[in-house]
């Protein structure tokens, strides 16, 4: 059966999969275990492993592009300005409420009790812990406060 250009055989399949995996395995040592497994020359299964090697790149490219869709416009340019996002601010500060020391340099640093009550502030205005309180006003508030005013 032929195939035709952008389809790959199992066996060029097989042999992307298992590069994908096991990136650090030198390639002789791929090709001499696929030549014993497929019952092909050495010749061929190099061609697989060429078109494995294709195939493997056309996978990373789609990945990317997966996850560069799935990045809303906020983290591109958070992650391109080298800025911290919402998520790892949060993270920070939660660590910090949390009372968790980290390594800065060769000194541990713990935060303190105002640290972390700053900490907590802070996350309770990112994640609106702090809402605004609603206040009704009925009739006859406002008739009280109408009849305050004439009486002046």
């Amino acid at each position: 059966m032929p195939k035709r250009n952008n389809e790959y055989t199992f066996q060029e399949i097989e042999i992307a999969d298992f590069i994908f995996a096991n990136p650090a395995i030198e390639p002789c040592k791929i090709v001499t275990g696929f030549v014993s497994k497929f019952q092909r020359t050495e010749r061929t299964i190099w061609n697989y492993y060429k078109k494995a090697l294709e195939y493997n790149k056309i996978r990373l490219q789609k990945m990317e592009e997966i996850k560069e869709e799935s990045m809303s416009i906020e983290q591109k340019e958070a992650i391109k300005n080298g800025i911290l996002s919402r998520i790892e601010a949060i993270a920070i500060l939660c660590d910090i409420a949390k009372g968790n020391a980290r390594q800065i340099g060769d000194t541990l640093q713990i935060p303190t009790d105002a640290d972390r009550t700053r900490a907590i502030q802070q996350l309770a205005k990112m994640e609106g812990w702090e809402a605004a309180r609603e206040v009704t006003i009925n009739n006859s508030f406002l008739e009280l406060m109408a009849k305050a005013s004439t009486n002046k």
